[in-house]
């Protein structure tokens, strides 16, 4: 009997825990026009912040070809029963990962940390499958010409930007016609993406402090930047010392036309310690 007392007690106990909880409408944000992600309940609105909803691309947009393609959102501002969120990445299933790989044909694979004209950091991964088996040397030069182009198109590009240039399949066609001279790809897709640093100030903010001259004479006060490398390092999305100084040998080098001499004195200059 007193067990059956202390089960009830237990129910009874989750049950009102369950009804002190409000639901929240989960709203996505802006670049996915705030549409509704999905419900979910909380004690405390505090609670909800940081709690990240993951939904198909399917779902959002009623495409059944898109089912594949899941997007994570993190919960980070409650405005009465509504929750707003931001992108913080996107996966593709395994089980379609699977399906894309074929006997006789090359699977490669690509990492590439890219940082957007708006400031974001990313980290984007590809996956191409070839036209037939690869040579080591091929599969190099074709993963190289994958990591310039994703470098070069996403600095050209504010986040919402590149997000819809990779679930349009935008991106992923301009990467086959990149590698095409090198070697013919059967398909390329965007397998993940992810949100690495939110920018401290966006780049509309920074435009209101400084002039674009300004920032043209603060990067040119970096060893080894003149006018026209200055130039480059601006319209690649970069206003700073601090912004050029958080990039790493690899990203500097990867800025269209900067070359590699270059990249290596300016990373050289702002990093002392490292030498």
């Amino acid at each position: 009997m007193a067990q059956k007392a202390r089960a009830r007690a237990a129910a009874r106990k989750i049950r009102e825990a369950w009804k002190s909880k409000q639901w929240y409408r989960i709203v996505a944000p802006e670049m996915f026009n705030g549409v509704e992600l999905g419900e979910t309940p909380a004690r405390e609105p505090d609670l909800l912040i940081g709690r990240v909803s993951e939904v198909s691309l399917q779902d959002l947009t009623g495409d059944f070809t898109k089912s594949h393609i899941k997007l994570q959102f993190r919960i980070n501002a409650i405005k009465g029963a509504d929750a707003s969120t931001e992108f913080i990445g996107h996966t593709m299933t395994s089980d379609y990962l699977r399906r894309l790989t074929r006997r006789r044909n090359s699977k490669i694979e690509n990492v590439t940390d890219v940082r957007t004209k708006d400031g974001y950091k990313m980290r984007i991964k590809t996956i191409s499958i070839s036209v037939g088996r690869v040579s080591s040397s091929h599969q190099h030069a074709v993963r190289m010409k994958i990591g310039e182009t994703v470098f070069r198109k996403a600095s050209e590009r504010t986040m919402p930007e590149v997000v819809k240039s990779i679930i349009s399949g935008e991106l992923p066609k301009e990467i086959s016609r990149e590698c095409r001279r090198i070697y013919p790809l059967k398909r390329v897709d965007i397998r993940r993406s992810e949100i690495l640093v939110k920018p401290k100030i966006s780049t509309e903010e920074m435009a209101e402090e400084k002039s674009e001259e300004e920032y043209l004479k603060e990067l040119e006060g970096i060893e080894g930047v003149g006018p026209a490398k200055a130039r480059l390092l601006y319209d690649a999305g970069y206003r700073s010392v601090d912004s050029i100084k958080a990039l790493s040998p690899e990203e500097l080098k990867n800025i269209d036309k900067l070359g590699e001499a270059t990249a290596k004195k300016i990373y050289s200059a702002l990093h002392p310690d490292e030498q």
